[in-house]
């Protein structure tokens, strides 16, 4: 006879689906990310491939702009510590300087990549990129964004990342 066992974790529905004027804390204090509100300037954050990134301020939002961008992958970046069968959860309020984007969060590890989740992204207010997975490896890894621009105006175009939290099961 097999013997099957499931475990159910309780889901945060917490998330905007609304475009906002300005994003939210981070959830959960941000969990595993360093400086999720950017508090302390660019500590724990930085450039990804070759993109050219700063910190800026508006109407008392911080948020890092990411510029020079050649390529989809070119964003920003952070190195984490995952555990093997640890289920993350991941959000992100995001901006693409013109029109509307698909943005995605990834997790490069030693075994692969995970994808943390998606969002279209707009300009001119703040949107809520929110998703999870489970890491099959304990280890480094470094999460990075990517915007799969429709178009080649990847080079115009400039990505914002006011605040991010990922964590282990921070489902609740």
């Amino acid at each position: 006879m097999h013997r099957f066992e499931a475990n159910a974790l309780p889901y945060d529905y917490t998330a905007s689906i609304e475009c906002l004027e300005t994003p939210l804390k981070p959830l959960h204090g941000g969990g595993i990310i360093l400086n999720p509100e950017l508090n302390m300037g660019l500590k724990g954050w930085q450039a990804f491939g070759d993109a050219k990134i700063e910190q800026r301020e508006l109407a008392g939002n911080e948020f890092v702009a990411v510029h020079a961008r050649n390529h989809p992958t070119d964003s920003i970046s952070q190195k984490l510590y995952l555990q093997q069968e640890t289920l993350y959860s991941f959000s992100a309020w995001i901006q693409v300087s013109e029109g509307n984007e698909a943005v995605a969060a990834e997790f490069k590890t030693g075994t692969g990549f995970k994808h943390g989740g998606a969002v279209v992204a707009e300009s001119k207010c703040w949107s809520m990129l929110k998703g999870g997975f489970t890491s099959d490896a304990t280890g480094p890894a470094e999460l990075y964004f990517e915007v799969m621009s429709r178009a080649l105006k990847v080079g115009k175009l400039s990505l914002r990342v006011a605040s991010g939290q990922a964590g282990p099961g921070l489902l609740k």
